[in-house]
């Protein structure tokens, strides 16, 4: 995946390919002789970061989910798991409310009350980490690997990421995380974890569930 600054694509390709070669090879002299292989423009997929969050997930009987509702940025996947969570909450829901035989579409905020927090979230950390990659310069490139590396050897910091971005629960990272990150303080000074905190129960998940007879709707 290579960085192109908005104002620098047009000129690139007036420049033809050898220009993109070379932005490659620059990046990583090992690529010289494979980047080649690219003989059209026409084969460079082009992902335009871009983040969005809708005021409103529901109008009437009608529900969006996905892109319509949400974009993150493109690099990491999570566009496709919010929609995955999005269809499987708002599946459930329908199911809970054809099963009650309470087809109020009033009932459809529910859903949107589950995902709108939760992809809001996810989006602004997904937006922080295309952001730290977007330094490509001077020191960043050492420092945002020294981070990562730090967040995948302690097991409470990668617990932490990997529960948020998969969507399961939310635990925020907090400032004492950030100086761990970094090198600044050591991690043995945070507490173990076992693998449950702070992930999502099913009261969270479903909250329909606790709203009495449905069959009084």
């Amino acid at each position: 995946m290579l960085l192109i600054k908005k104002t620098e694509y047009k000129e690139m390709k007036r420049s033809g390919l050898d220009s993109f070669y070379r932005c490659y090879i620059d990046l990583k002299p090992e690529l010289d002789g494979y980047v080649q292989h690219i003989k059209t423009w026409k084969d460079i997929q082009l992902m335009i970061p871009s983040r969005h969050n809708a005021d409103r997930y529901i109008e009437g009987n009608c529900a969006l989910i996905g892109d319509a509702v949400h974009t993150v940025h493109p690099m990491a996947g999570e566009g496709m798991n919010l929609a995955i969570q999005d269809a499987f909450t708002l599946g459930e829901l329908l199911s809970y409310m054809y099963g009650a035989r309470c087809l109020d579409a009033a009932q459809l905020k529910l859903y949107e009350q589950v995902r709108k927090p939760r992809a809001e979230f996810l989006s602004s950390l997904s937006h922080l980490s295309a952001l730290a990659y977007s330094y490509w310069q001077g020191p960043w490139p050492r420092v945002r690997s020294h981070v990562l590396k730090r967040i995948e050897r302690i097991p409470a910091l990668h617990y932490k990421h990997m529960l948020n971005i998969s969507g399961l629960g939310v635990w925020k990272e907090t400032l004492l995380d950030r100086f761990i990150q970094i090198g600044l303080l050591p991690g043995s000074i945070l507490p173990k974890v076992n693998g449950k905190e702070h992930q999502y129960t099913e009261q969270d998940d479903y909250p329909w569930k606790k709203r009495g007879n449905w069959n009084d709707c």
